[in-house]
């Protein structure tokens, strides 16, 4: 089955309403969650400036990326 997955904090959901609808704190930019361009779920997720990967989104995009353009040096997962 298909998951949302926001590319800033990893937080999924079958239903895109209810991913787009949340606030993300990782998101530098409009605060909301942005969901990623695949919809299938992915057995491992990457982050888009350094590299990094895991099987889980939440555990990547908990940490900080020291490549990232960001303020906030979020991971941003690639999608």
């Amino acid at each position: 089955m298909a998951r949302y997955t926001c590319k800033w904090c990893g937080s999924s959901s079958r239903e895109l309403l209810y991913l787009t609808n949340g606030r993300c704190s990782r998101n530098p930019h409009t605060k909301q969650h942005e969901p990623m361009n695949a919809t299938e779920e992915l057995s491992r997720y990457s982050c888009k400036w350094c590299g990094t990967s895991s099987s889980n989104p939440l555990s990547l995009t908990c940490g900080q990326c020291r490549n990232s353009p960001h303020p906030n040096k979020a991971h941003e997962l690639l999608g």
